[in-house]
Order: structure tokens, then sequence, then C-alpha cells
């Protein structure tokens, strides 16, 4: 039976991560029973036939790595198997530090843990040589203190002297040998006989393909794994391995591995080994990705090849085609003016994929190749096809009834066997289907809901181990699909998980890419953990922006429909409405970014609502459908240094706009643009940057204004001085509150000034309290809100640590030191009468704290800056509502 090269080339990748994630762990279960550093006579004694070997430059980095923190370790120990083995490493890892003594052997130590599979039998190994040959009575010590069962005995046939043991809490038996600085603990004392009379003649050391691999890692990395070629086979299912040409013994894969909080990473060479497909790929250039901008959001898996030489490609091939494939590939050449490969060469960019899509619940294919030029692709498909027809109004172009279906499959040089009838021209691409129907379903999926390169799962990929260019690169979303992910196992493999589709579904994606390099074939792999307990932290909706933004979206009502609405400003100064579910309603680009919130007024007095906000060098008023209000933008005398403030004094629509500018004056407009007359502010002694506020104190009207070294003005409406003060904030203060009293003496500014390290109240009659605390914070940000049961006013300080909140006479009421930095101010929010804070961490992800300290189990949702937590739909449902990077998102908001 001839497996398809594509099918062929998808086992013996899969292989690879499996031989990597599961066989690894599986052998290190085995045999992970001491240290580190080596010399070059450990390769002397290894069997130049074993399956497998790990080399470990740190066990106590490893053990580190894969039991502290690491959300797959974690997932993969709720089973016994790897529960057991986490035991059995922790139980090393905590002999091992016991004694000073005992660490020498495994810290700054090459470790080897070798696995070899005999008819009946299988061997492990463990195998190190000392620093110091003296170190040998330690070892052996060592072994007789931790070990229940501990007997000198020789080996059969050569008689050196080892000893028989058995660990504490273990039942198997294992053989230990020590001599001259070499150490070997083995569960067959027939294999440790065969490793100590190797003398070199047939050891790892003689191999000279291993030895490149092994001399070729990554210095930075302290774990490494080989898997001979020919091991996949007893990781894989029999049916994925029929014919499969990995049988040559000295053909191998070498992988880096790395454990990252919620990734495992593997980086290394496969060895080609004579397989026709993996010489066809080192003879291509590696290929930039683009494709994945005509593959669906809802893509569960693709198949990429890169190919930059077609011709040469298929020649490399060429003996591999069957019967069948040839003749379809030269009746595919008779169609073209040049020959197949020749055409299509002016038409591809050598991107060729294979994506998959569930549709009505069946999983179908669909073809990918990305095209330089849509003129020349329309011809070529014109010259390979027997009709065109119109799809639908919604896609206008011509769809192209193919002559022959296995045109997708000639362009991969047989690489997809899949059979296709239908090919469309979209963008940049040419999009190949089964039929007419399933071809529109695809298309109407990427126009409606977007492209797999917007999909916030799959941008992740491009954060982990991955290149956006390869020659081959396979992706599959775990929360999508598994049964096809379980049909690659062997059963011995699949019955080490209780319920092996459950434990599938935790995990967010697998990647692993080949690139030609220097003559090899470079392999690069991610397994990613993204539990389906927290699929929550797929976005409700997402709506790109033109560019990034480090705005805060705000609610907006259509007065037409007193629905929500979003207005959103990004970094280059276009503004947008944006519908309750992410659609852009309007967008309009100004000269400069958006400085203050956005206040709707009703300028012509009718029930209408217009957005009136200001730029640094304009004051903006545009209505609902996007256009200015007549008069407006009005041009600033000078640069605004603060957001406007809009006061309806009398609540009859006369507004007032009062704006601060960089020459140290207030100007005071009408709502028609005009500046009002009479109005008189003091001219500042630094600029303003905080909003000017309007308070009605006692009967009496104030405008508030304080510059940004701390310097407080008090006036009338007309700008005449009403307040003066001595007192006041602290030299470039970040923010303050301001509580209103019955009168000034009952009316206060919160502040605090880190450099007394001190908080403080100052009233409107200028009496200043002040209470010095003690905090490690480095205030970077203040803010303030209600945290214990006084209803008096508390004060939360920040900086990249973590926070502390103190009550209004100095009192500490929580510390919370984060694991992750703080990376913007903390907010507030009270659900269910629980108070909590938020903050968005290094990672952009949105942290919620409890009153405890304690992290609640929050779905993770991605913002740059804070989002606003809001209802914006008739479900009465809260909504998290921000922006990461270019990208406004929307999440349901809830603590379990």
């Amino acid at each position: 039976m001839q497996v398809p090269l594509g099918n062929m080339l998808r086992r013996i990748l899969f292989a690879v991560f499996i031989c990597a994630a599961i066989g690894g762990t599986i052998f290190a279960y085995l045999y992970l029973k001491s240290a580190k550093k080596p010399k070059t006579s450990v390769l002397e004694v290894i069997p130049g036939q074993v399956d497998f070997l790990m080399e470990c430059d740190n066990l106590f980095s490893f053990t580190n790595k894969i039991t502290e923190n690491n959300l797959i370790w974690e997932e993969l120990c709720q089973e016994p198997f790897f529960a057991s083995l986490n035991y059995d490493l922790l139980y090393i890892d905590s002999i091992a530090s016991s004694k000073d003594e005992y660490k020498s052997f495994f810290k700054e130590n090459r470790i080897y843990f070798v696995g070899k599979k005999d008819a009946t039998y299988s061997n492990y190994m463990l195998a190190f040589n000392l620093q110091d040959i003296n170190q040998g009575e330690a070892v052996v010590t060592f072994l007789k203190t931790n070990c229940s069962v501990f007997e000198s005995i020789k080996t059969p046939k050569s008689n050196e002297p080892c000893y028989k043991i058995q660990i504490k809490n273990r039942s198997s038996t294992l053989y230990a040998y020590c001599n001259n600085g070499l150490v070997l603990l083995c569960n067959s004392l027939e294999f440790i006989e065969r490793s100590i009379s190797n003398k070199g003649l047939s050891s790892l050391s003689t191999s000279k393909k291993f030895v490149e691999l092994e001399e070729g890692g990554c210095n930075n990395m302290d774990t490494r794994i080989f898997i001979r070629n020919q091991y996949y086979r007893e990781l894989l299912s029999p049916l994925c391995l029929q014919s499969v040409p990995i049988h040559a013994d000295n053909s191998w894969t070498a992988l880096d591995f790395d454990a990252q909080a919620n990734e495992f990473r593997f980086n290394g060479f496969v060895e080609s080994d004579s397989v026709a497909l993996f010489d066809a790929l080192k003879t291509q250039e590696p290929i930039e990705q683009t494709f994945t901008k005509y593959c669906p959001k809802n893509t569960e898996a693709f198949y990429f090849l890169g190919i930059n030489e077609p011709a040469n490609f298929a020649k490399q091939l060429t003996k591999t085609f069957s019967p069948e494939l040839q003749n379809n590939i030269d009746e595919l050449g008779k169609l073209t003016d040049a020959g197949l490969y020749n055409e299509w060469s002016d038409v591809t960019n050598g991107e060729i994929a294979l994506a998959k899509i569930k549709i009505n619940n069946v999983q179908q294919s669909f073809g990918i190749t990305c095209v330089n030029d849509n003129e020349n692709a329309y011809k070529f498909l014109k010259q390979v096809s027997d009709t065109c027809v119109s799809l639908s109004t919604k896609h206008s172009d011509s769809l192209y009834h193919l002559s022959n279906s296995s045109l997708f499959s000639a362009l991969s040089a047989g690489c997809f066997e899949e059979v296709f009838t239908s090919a469309y021209v979209y963008e940049n691409c040419i999009v190949f289907g089964k039929s007419d129907s399933l071809l529109k379903i695809y298309l109407d999926e990427l126009l409606d809901f977007g492209s797999l390169a917007k999909s916030e799962r799959f941008m992740q990929t491009g954060e982990s181990n991955l290149n956006s260019a390869c020659n081959f690169y396979f992706y599959q979303d775990f929360t999508k699909e598994q049964d096809e992910v379980q049909s690659y196992l062997n059963l011995a493999t699949l019955s080490v998980f209780s319920k092996p589709k459950e434990r599938l579904k935790k995990f967010g994606y697998f990647g692993i890419q080949l690139s030609a390099h220097k003559g090899k074939l470079l392999t690069q792999s991610c397994l990613h953990y993204n539990p389906i307990s927290k699929e929550q932290n797929l976005t409700l909706w997402e709506t790109a922006l033109d560019t990034t933004s480090s705005c805060i979206p705000q609610v907006v009502i259509n007065h037409k429909t007193g629905g929500k609405e979003l207005f959103v400003s990004d970094d280059k100064g276009t503004v947008y409405l944006i519908s309750n579910t992410g659609k852009i309603q309007w967008k309009k680009n100004l000269d400069d970014k958006v400085m203050s919130d956005v206040v709707q007024i009703d300028f012509f007095k009718n029930g209408k609502l217009q957005l009136l906000f200001n730029t640094k060098n304009a004051i903006h008023l545009i209505d609902r459908n996007g256009n200015y209000v007549n008069g407006y933008p009005i041009k600033l005398v000078a640069a605004a240094t603060n957001p406007i403030a809009i006061f309806d004094y009398e609540n009859t629509k006369d507004y007032r706009i009062l704006v601060a500018c960089e020459n140290k004056k207030v100007y005071n407009y009408s709502v028609n643009g005009n500046m009002t007359d009479g109005f008189n502010f003091p001219e500042t002694k630094d600029i303003i940057v905080n909003k000017i506020e309007f308070k009605r104190i006692a009967g009496k009207d104030y405008l508030i204004a304080i510059d940004k070294s701390g310097n407080i003005y008090g006036t009338d409406r007309k700008g005449g001085i009403r307040l003066s003060f001595k007192n006041n904030m602290a030299n470039n203060f970040s923010s303050y509150h301001y509580e209103e009293g019955k009168d000034l003496q009952k009316s206060k500014f919160y502040f605090a000034d880190m450099n007394e390290a001190a908080l403080k109240q100052l009233t409107l009659d200028d009496k200043l309290k002040s209470n010095q605390i003690e905090t490690e914070i480095k205030t970077k940000n203040i803010q303030f809100s209600y945290i214990n049961e006084d209803k008096l006013i508390d004060y939360i300080l920040s900086d990249e640590t973590g926070f502390e909140a103190f009550d209004d006479e100095g009192k500490k009421l929580i510390s919370y030191v984060s694991k992750s930095d703080c990376k913007s101010p903390i907010k507030t929010i009270t659900l269910d009468n629980n108070l909590y804070f938020l903050f968005i961490d290094a990672n952009d992800h949105l942290q919620v704290i409890d009153v405890a300290s304690k992290q609640a189990e929050e779905p993770i949702k991605k913002f740059s800056s804070l989002p606003v937590i809001t209802a914006i739909n008739s479900d009465a449902k809260l909504y998290a509502l921000g922006i990461h990077k270019d990208k406004l998102n929307c999440y349901e908001f809830m603590i379990p």
C-alpha cells in the first residue's frame, strides 16, 4: 500500500513531537536517577543502536522547569503515570540537593538517559561521568543511604563489580555500575555489561551523524533529545507507519527542549536518511507565510509547503510519483503553454497549503495557493479549466471548473493527494474546493468572520517558537479537533491517558515546522496549553483598527435607538464609532490624537446628540454620522495641555468649553465656537494637565484648576479669584481625588506626596492634613476608591511590583505583590458587593484581584491598557472592552 507523501510527512513530523513530548517523558520516568556534565567517555560506552537518548546539563533546572508553574506538566500530572513520574522527579531533586556532596554529582554535570527496545524487553539506562574519580566512594555511599536494597554482585560474563539496588518506596530492581569515574544505572544487568564491553567499537562516539548532531546543539539549552527515527514505530499507530521509509539505524532526529509556563518547545534537526520528500525540501528556500490571511478563522488545521522552485521540487520527487499522478501531471502539462510547472512558476509565490475546517460538523479540506499576480492566476486557471461560472452576487468573480481534479495535488508534487473540482481567485490567492457550494461556504466564512491570521489563538504562535518563513508547517487547533490526533497514536501510547480526548482538549494548539538550513532540515515545534475551561479567553468579538491605540473605549448613546455604541480613537488620530457588536459605523481621520474623553451634547437642542472632544490643536464636534457640525473644528490659540471641560451651568444646553494651553492661559468657548466675553482666568505658574472642574458649594460657583507643579486656582465663572492657597499639591502629582462637602471646610482634595511618603488631604479653606506611611512601593500611579466600610476615601499606590492600599489615616489595608509586572494603574470594580482590583500585567493580560489579595479565576483577556467594564447589550451582562495593540476586544466579564 502506497502512502501519500503528504500523509507520510505529517506522520513523520507528528512522530517527532510525540517522541519528544511523550516518549521522552516515558523514558525519563524509567531512568531519571542522577546528574550532570560528563566526559566523552560516556558516549564511548553507550551502544550505538539505542533508540532514544536525552542529554541533561542541569538536573535541578530541568526538574524546576517542568514541575514548577508549568501548565502542561500540571495537566499531565492528572494522569497516574505522570503523577508517579512527578513524584520521582521531586524525590530525586530533594535527595540530590540534601547535601553539598550529593549536589556535586548532579550540578553542572551532563547526564544521559538512554533507551533501547529489543524484541521482548525494554532497556533503559542513566549514564554520567564524575568530575573527580575519587567521588566514586561517595556515589556508593549515596546509593546505600537512599536504597532499601543494596547488594554487591558481578556481571555474568566479564565479572565486573556492580550493585543490585532498589530505591526506597519503589518496587523495581535496578543495577548500578561505578568505576573509574563512570556511573551507570540500568534496569538490565546484561545491558550494563554490553555497554562497558563496548570499548568504543560500536558506541555512539563512533556514529558520525550522531556526533555531528550532538555537537551542533544549542548552547543555551540544558536539555536535548535524540530520537532514532525507527523508534517512532513504538509510539505511533501501525496504520500511520505503513511504507514510511525510516528504517535505517543511523538516522536521527535531534531536538533542543525548553519548557515555558504554558508551552513545550523543541528546536533541532531531522536527518532525511534519503527520504525523497525531505531531500526535495532541502533544495528549496524557506518561504514567508501569508496564506493564513485566506484561511477562515475557524480553521482547525493546515499543512503548508514553501516551494520557491516548483519545477525542481517536482523533479526531486518524480521517482515517488504513482502512475496515476504522473499521468495527471502529463495531461495537465498538455493544457498549458509552457508545461505545468514552468507555467505555474510564473504564477505562484511559493506558498501552497491545505486547510481543514468543519462544515455541518463534517471536516472538509480546501486548497490554497498564493500568487504573485492576479492576471496570471486567471490566465493559468483558464488553461486548466473547462468552464467558468458566477459563484454569487456576494462573490462576483468567476468560479472555474477544473479539467482535471488532481490539479492541486499535481501542483504540490503529490504531497497533498486531495481532489478538488473548483477554483476561485480571491485577492492574492487561488482557493480550491470539492464543490461549488463548499467553496462558497468557505469564502462566506472568510468574509463574515475574518481570517485565521487575525485569530487571537493563532496569533499566539507568532509569539512562540515558530518562524514566519519555512518549507513545511503543520498547525492543529486542539480545541476544535482531537479525533484525528488520537488516530496517530499507538494503543500503548494512548493507554498512558485515562481519557485521551478530554486531555487533548486542554491544549490550545500544536505547530511544527521544517526549514531548509545549510543542507539540513531544521525542525521547530511548539505545544501550547489552553484549557477548555478557559475558552472564554476567546473574544466575543474583535474589531481591527488602522493602527495601535492607547485609549480606553467610551460607551456613547445612539439617540435614535437608545442603544449603546463605542467611541474609539487610535494613535494616528483616527476616530471610530463602533456598534455594540463590533461593526465600524464610520471612521474619521483627524490631525492629532484625541486628548479628552468624548462628551455627548445636544448642540441643536432637538434631542439629537453629537460627540465633543479635543485634540492638541483643535476642538471637535461630530454628529453620529461622522460629519462635523457647522463651525467645527475650532482651531485653538495655542496647543492644548489638558482635556477640555464642558459645563452646562443652568441645564439650559448653553454649553461652555474650557481648555488650558501651553501659554499657561485658560480659554472659555461657547458651544458655537466663540470665545466667551469677560472671561479672565489668571495666568498659571505652570501648565495645567488635568481637566478643569466646576463645583457649586454653599450656593457659590467655583472653577478649580491645578497646574503641573501643584498650584491650585479657584475662581468664579468669569475667572475672578475666589479661593487662594498657601498650601499646594505635590510637585508633578500624578492624580488626585476631590470630595465635595457642604462648605469649604468639608470639601477637600486627596493626594499623595511620595517625596515625603505621606498621604495628604487639603480642604478648600487651605487646611492641610498629612499622614506618614511606610511602603516599598516606588509609586508610579495613585488611584482612589472606597475599600473598607468607613465610607471614607482610600488610597491605592502601585508600581510594576504590585500595589498597596491605605485608608485616609494612613493605615495599610491591602498589600499585593504581582507575579507578573503591573503594567497599568489599578482600577477597582464592585460586583455582587465584592470589591476587585484590576490591572494589566506584563503579558498584556487583565488580572483581577480580590480584597484578600487572591487572584480571581477569570479567563484570560488581552489588553494593552485597562479596559472599560460595562453593560453594552440588553442582556445586562458585563463586558470588558479595551484595546490590544490594534484591535478593540470585547469579552464577557464574569468572575466565578
